[in-house]
């Protein structure tokens, strides 16, 4: 799919997303005479999309201490591949080093 067909698909799914049910049909049998494949595409991505509700529904404060728990297990000492680690040197929020 190149990069005008995508956006010809990502514009049709969004404008039948802000849709109701009757307005979302009338949108896609629209597409679909002018452009079977375009509203194909479309429906099959509308099929497959699940809205969630719960994203980010929770602030950050009421899950940040669990977060910040240091329940992984060490691997000073361990060997990893071919490389011994010797300890550990750095910590963040995206990981140990």
């Amino acid at each position: 799919m190149n990069a005008a067909r995508w956006q010809a698909v990502n514009a049709l799914f969004h404008a039948v997303l802000d849709c109701d049910g009757a307005g979302r049909q009338a949108l896609l049998e629209s597409a679909a005479a002018s452009d079977p494949e375009l509203a194909k595409e479309v429906q099959s991505l509308l099929a497959r999309h699940q809205p969630t509700s719960s994203f980010l529904a929770a602030p950050a404060w009421n899950v940040a201490a669990s977060l910040m728990q240091d329940d992984e297990p060490s691997l000073v000492g361990k060997q990893v591949g071919s490389y011994h680690i010797l300890e550990e040197i750095g910590r963040g929020g995206m990981g140990v080093v």
